[in-house]
């Protein structure tokens, strides 16, 4: 149910200023599943949420900027969407302005990068953000949840 069925519903699964950690095992489906969320974004956002999708391959081994756009198949059905690896980043004040979903795919490692949607454009630009990663409890990305 959404809040365009029941006016008085005043929440929504994913609320502005959220960060959503989304972490399971390889090529189980992680991605696909933000992307079925995205797709149904009605029921899962408050209103005013997503005016544009950035997604952010954060897979940088052996420092390749070429990866596959997982949303080519349902681009038409979404906002507009903005693509980029990590690597090609060199000014976030550039990619988000606020009201964004923001979704930081294959999370290996924290940098500045990723620590600046985590922390100040979630809290300050109004950012959903989703965290893709396969593991978060065996390496460092254990910092984002103690």
């Amino acid at each position: 149910m959404s809040s365009k069925d029941n006016p008085g519903l005043q929440c929504s699964v994913f609320a502005n200023k959220s960060v959503n950690l989304v972490t399971c095992a390889s090529n189980s489906g992680k991605t696909r599943l933000v992307t079925d969320i995205l797709l149904n974004r009605e029921a899962f956002f408050e209103a005013g949420s997503g005016k544009q999708i950035v997604y952010i391959n954060c897979n940088v081994q052996n420092n390749q900027t070429r990866f596959e756009n997982p949303f080519l198949d349902v681009e038409d059905d979404l906002p507009p969407l903005a693509v980029y690896n990590l690597l090609e980043i060199d000014d976030v004040n550039r990619i988000v302005e606020g009201n964004e979903i923001v979704i930081l795919d294959d999370v290996v490692f924290l940098n500045d990068i990723i620590l600046y949607f985590i922390t100040y454009a979630a809290n300050h630009l109004n950012v959903v953000v989703f965290v893709i990663t396969q593991s978060c409890l065996s390496n460092k990305l254990f910092e984002l949840i103690y």
